[in-house]
């Protein structure tokens, strides 16, 4: 008997014992529906046939040509593994279920059918659809979906979101039961959402967190069709087992799309205008304004589009401070040096006034807080009132904002009143404390472009005489010193998801302060209120309960200044050429944009197009006149 059939026996030996092991369930015992939500009522019936924000009548064809930044090295899914996956690759897996794009927080069945809550909210039934299959031909079945969480809860990132994860318990070939420590909430229906479904006798000998050079099997609606280290292409299965599931219809249009690595954005932004790739991203304001001006553009060649998603939310960026570093563990120095952070100047020279500051660590949601506290929110907070400062409960708390020319004086002698009473004082033009020690730390950087807002911060903290000092470095070195705390601040992204169940733990309560874990907690914030709104945001049922919970731990984090908060989460600035449809009512999708999964090539449009050899004669940008 070789290996690979004794797995297999072996496996099918412990699917009979957990049926026969389990209470018999039949599917009358179960209430299974087709979608579910814990926060609203379901926009979509039984019935629906497709997303309103999708065209069910999308064309298939045509090549779509992609930019991908990463390497073509590892085709596993994130499992730990120390490379980063191939661009693209979800696109080769399905989940159990997916999140609606035009409703906060509802879910609809995929690779599961029927989806049920028992009446404590501790177990999550799925009934898997019979149909579903691995590109090979081999069911999915529920041995692939207790492998995968098995499987997953073992990582490091599973630590973090499965930790509330008791077991998966198989009733038979098509049935599974996902039960909770505690009871389910919308954040664990999240992450079930996000977690792709891997073959378990694709990996039964291998193991997925490791990197692996070629393609596994999976399940979704294209497969990897060629690759090398400059590119990676996908091509459309025809026979797709979910082709004509409500949750799909409308998507996956193209024959092949395909994702060309290029380290370097100004040659990405060079090949983009040559036609060599169709979309071209554009986070940068200069490159943005610029863009509008090209020939390409004004004549309608090249599309310039926006689209604002309400899934992200609070601030893209944070200078985030180390509250356990010596310098930066008073409260009142880290409230100094965010005063000093002049970001008006900033929005008027570098962001051409096409981007604010946040003051909120969920703006841009009804996740955020405004005014004073009130009501249930208040009643959340009265509890730990010796524990918050003052002014969160009498002061509505605001950011200081400056004309954008020259420093903010106000702000700047605010600064220095908080640091002479944290035992600060200015000696030979530095700031030094009782000791005779300086205060000077460092701000780490992973990303060039981000040093033309640093720089102006360092200038002014000389004004006040610390000394901040950049370390630019590459994006390895900064991943393992964030993940050992390993740092006195730096400046990195942080924007959450809507609504931000999933993130709360992770990024704010003391349970993910620990060095080497794979949180987001590395300001190393343990408040013991924070910790108790963020447990009552988790026990949210109902989103009234959910939007005072995340208010009050907004609160507190912006009085306790863990970290200087910069632009908003911004609507998404692209490029693209004027070859494909576009669903009419795409705009609905505010909590998932269906960008690129829901875009169709059209053969007229493309037509119409210049030759590349036309458009390289038409890309650059008019000269500005002297004058």
């Amino acid at each position: 008997m070789n290996d690979i059939f004794r797995h297999q026996v072996l496996y099918l030996l412990i699917l009979v014992f957990l049926t026969a092991a389990t209470k018999v369930r039949s599917d009358s015992d179960i209430d299974y529906k087709h979608g579910i939500s814990l926060m609203e009522e379901l926009k979509y019936t039984q019935e629906f046939t497709h997303f309103e924000y999708l065209n069910p009548d999308a064309p298939k064809g045509g090549l779509l040509n992609l930019m991908a930044s990463g390497s073509i090295k590892n085709f596993t899914w994130n499992l730990d593994a120390v490379v980063e996956s191939v661009e693209g690759l979800w696109r080769t897996y399905d989940r159990l279920i997916v999140r609606s794009g035009d409703e906060l927080a509802s879910y609809y069945g995929l690779l599961a059918e029927g989806i049920a809550l028992s009446q404590n909210k501790k177990s999550l039934f799925l009934k898997l659809n019979a149909d579903a299959r691995w590109h090979d031909g081999e069911p999915i079945t529920a041995v692939d979906v207790k492998y995968t969480f098995d499987r997953a809860a073992l990582t490091l990132d599973g630590r973090v979101f499965l930790q509330w994860l008791e077991s998966v318990e198989i009733i038979n070939e098509h049935e599974v039961v996902l039960h909770h420590k505690e009871v389910y909430t919308n954040a664990s229906l999240l992450v079930i959402s996000g977690q792709i479904i891997m073959p378990e006798h694709y990996w039964r000998n291998k193991d997925p967190t490791q990197t692996h050079a070629t393609p596994s099997v999976g399940s979704g609606p294209y497969r990897v069709a060629a690759y090398n280290r400059a590119f990676v292409l996908y091509e459309r299965i025809d026979d797709y087992w979910g082709q004509d599931l409500p949750v799909v219809r409308g998507q996956y249009n193209f024959d092949q799309i395909r994702h060309e690595v290029y380290r370097d954005i100004t040659v990405a932004r060079e090949a983009f205008l040559k036609g060599l790739l169709d979309v071209q991203l554009e986070g940068d304001i200069r490159y943005w304004t610029k863009s509008l001006k090209t020939p390409l553009v004004q004549n309608g060649s090249i599309q310039a589009s926006t689209f604002r998603t309400a899934n992200r939310i609070g601030a893209q960026f944070v200078i985030a401070f180390n509250a356990d570093s010596e310098m930066l563990s008073d409260v009142r120095v880290r409230e100094a040096l965010t005063l000093a952070m002049d970001f008006s100047w900033q929005e008027r020279a570098l962001y051409h006034n096409m981007q604010s500051r946040v003051i909120s660590y969920f703006q841009g949601s009804v996740f955020a807080s405004s005014g004073l506290p009130t009501g249930a929110e208040l009643k959340l907070l009265e509890p730990h009132r010796d524990q918050l400062p003052d002014r969160l409960f009498s002061q509505e708390f605001e950011l200081p904002k400056g004309t954008g020319y020259g420093k903010d004086r106000r702000a700047l002698i605010r600064a220095r009143e908080l640091l002479t009473e944290a035992g600060w004082h200015i000696n030979r033009g530095r700031l030094v404390n009782t000791e005779g020690k300086p205060l000077e730390f460092e701000i780490m950087n992973y990303n060039s472009a981000f040093q033309r807002v640093l720089l102006p911060y360092t200038e002014t903290l000389k004004r006040l005489g610390i000394k901040g000092n950049i370390r630019l470095m590459d994006s390895a070195q900064f991943i393992r010193r964030r993940r050992a705390r390993d740092f006195e601040a730096l400046i990195w992204p942080h924007d959450l998801l809507a609504p931000p169940t999933t993130h709360l733990r992770s990024y704010f309560h003391s349970w993910a302060a620990n060095r080497g874990m794979m949180t987001y907690n590395i300001t190393n914030i343990r408040h013991p209120a924070i910790d108790s709104l963020v447990e009552s945001a988790e026990r949210a049922t109902s989103l009234t309960e959910l939007t005072a919970a995340t208010r009050a731990i907004d609160r507190v984090l912006q009085w306790n200044y863990y970290n200087i908060l910069l632009n908003g989460v911004d609507k998404q600035r692209f490029l693209h050429w004027d070859k494909f449809g576009r669903p009419k009512h795409e705009d609905l999708a505010v909590y998932g944009w269906p960008f690129v999964e829901g875009w169709w090539f059209d053969n007229d449009k493309a037509s119409r197009l210049p030759t590349i050899d036309d458009s390289e004669n038409a890309t650059s940008a008019p000269q500005d006149q002297a004058g």
